[in-house]
């Protein structure tokens, strides 16, 4: 649960972020169990509570690699039951948003979707 309401309060994450900030070990920080990380994120994934989508690239940044996470369908209904509020009324970033409509949107400030 904690995963889905980090995705949605900060629209994405990398899955090193969702290491940093669930699955450091107790020896630090900069020691992280990957995979643990990595199958939970494959978990919610594939059952529809996560997005996993190509990651927004600024031209300048294109040497950046691999998908980002975003909250899906499942778990933005999962987080707006929680809060007691129709699906209706629950606002989350990436709803409804299509491939297509992710490069229209990022076009005008000359970013890309790599």
């Amino acid at each position: 649960m904690n995963i889905i309401e980090a995705v949605h309060r900060y629209r994405m994450l990398e899955r090193n972020q969702v290491e940093q900030l669930f699955f450091a070990r107790a020896d630090g920080p900069a020691h992280t169990n990957t995979n643990r990380s990595r199958e939970r994120l494959r978990l919610l994934y594939r059952h529809g509570y996560l997005e996993r989508i190509l990651r927004p690239v600024h031209p300048l940044l294109s040497n950046q690699q691999g998908p980002v996470y975003r909250l899906a369908a499942h778990g933005a209904r999962l987080l707006a039951e929680r809060s007691g509020m129709p699906l209706s009324q629950f606002h989350y970033w990436g709803e409804g948003m299509t491939r297509m409509r992710a490069l229209r949107r990022c076009r005008p400030c000359s970013w890309s979707m790599d």
